[in-house]
């Protein structure tokens, strides 16, 4: 399998790991699993690690994550999601493409050189709404 998700319950982090070769239809099952756990353990952070992903995936495949696989899996907009980013140069160019996307589209992710940063990062953002507020 190009990938490999589980739930750290210690830190309540959905952890994901992408491994060569990986697919289009790869990444859309894997966020599909990885929103599905997330629902069932109640956790909105994300740790993704594509440090050994190799891809050709499309910029599009990507866009299409953000613009319209998040919201119709009810991806909660306080969600957010730290990214390791890949070693090689067109897949580190498709994890920057893919964060502008989110950003832009309000999904809050990151990408980070290493695992240690990302985990930490994550685990610091608030996945709450403040209290009194009827955001979900």
């Amino acid at each position: 399998m190009a990938w490999t998700l589980d739930y750290d319950e210690a830190s309540g982090l959905i952890v994901v790991v992408y491994r060569a070769p990986t697919t289009a239809a790869d990444i859309r099952d894997c966020t599909s699993a990885a929103i599905a756990l997330g629902t069932r353990c109640g956790s909105r952070r994300f740790l993704v690690d594509t440090a050994e992903i190799v891809t050709s995936v499309s910029a599009l495949a990507l866009y299409n994550l953000a613009q319209t696989q998040y919201a119709a899996e009810h991806l909660s907009p306080w969600s957010c999601v730290a990214l390791v980013l890949p070693a090689t140069e067109n897949e580190r160019e498709l994890a920057k493409f893919y964060e502008t996307v989110c950003l832009n589209r309000g999904w809050r992710v990151q990408l980070f050189e290493n695992g240690e940063d990302a985990r930490r990062w994550v685990l610091e953002q608030r996945v709450q709404p403040p209290m009194g507020t009827d955001q979900s």
